[in-house]
């Protein structure tokens, strides 16, 4: 199991694995997370190994740089996802939390979007194992998304966790002006999706790599009625 940790770190090597026991199914989370058990297995028999004993005396060493970690990212998420389609957790700059939890209206919709941007949720263990009765807590639990906080993210994943939560898409007019330019930048550092309306290939956004994706259609100074009606439109 350590190893396969460790190998799975790789993200080349992690993407051959997701295709073999997921994505060749049509599968954006492993079937075996909806059939959980409160019963002890094998693995939680509370005796631990040689290896298992050596990876934690490791990581306790490290301890006070994996807390200190897990703080960042969760104040980064806490702070830059501000969509209201999503329902954050209370922040506690005190607390040290294992997953950062959010509640969505469409799980399924959530999951196969993030994995479409590069972002895979298979381990947000988000199944609880009370029986069927427990409905409350069922439909409670059938909303939740646990974001990857694994210590050892990098600044250009967070953004990328963070843009597919807001998933907010905004359309910038105007792209030949270079006011637009520090629009886009502004929305990009928000986690926007941005789109921007030129009227040629030579407009100063469309030549940008700020946007997301262009446009080119009826956007012109000089006509202000075709270009409302081609927007309208």
């Amino acid at each position: 199991m350590g190893l396969a940790f460790v190998v799975l770190k790789n993200s080349n090597l992690y993407r051959i694995y997701h295709y073999f026991s997921m994505g060749r199914k049509g599968l954006h989370r492993r079937r075996n997370h909806d059939v959980m058990s409160d019963s002890k297995t094998a693995l939680y028999t509370y005796r631990f190994s040689e290896w298992q004993a050596s990876i934690l005396l490791r990581q306790l060493k490290s301890l006070d740089i994996l807390i200190k970690k897990r703080k960042e990212i969760y104040s980064r998420y806490d702070r830059d996802i501000f969509t209201q389609k999503v329902v954050k957790p209370t922040f506690d700059t005190n607390a040290v939390c294992c997953r950062y939890a959010i509640q969505v209206d469409e799980r399924d919709v959530f999951y196969r979007r993030s994995l479409s941007k590069g972002v895979d949720l298979d381990f947000s263990h988000d199944v609880i194992t009370c029986d069927e009765t427990f409905t409350r807590a069922h439909e409670a639990a059938n909303r939740v998304v646990n974001l990857p906080c694994y210590y050892d993210l990098k600044d250009r994943e967070i953004k990328r966790i963070v843009k597919t939560a807001n998933h907010i898409k905004v359309l910038v007019l105007e792209g030949y002006c270079k006011q637009c330019l520090p629009f886009i930048r502004g929305f990009k550092e928000l986690g926007c999706e941005v789109t921007v309306l030129c009227n040629s290939r030579l407009d100063c956004s469309y030549v940008s790599r700020l946007p997301d994706y262009r446009i080119i259609g009826v956007c012109d100074l000089q006509r202000p009625k075709e270009s409302e009606e081609y927007i309208l439109q």
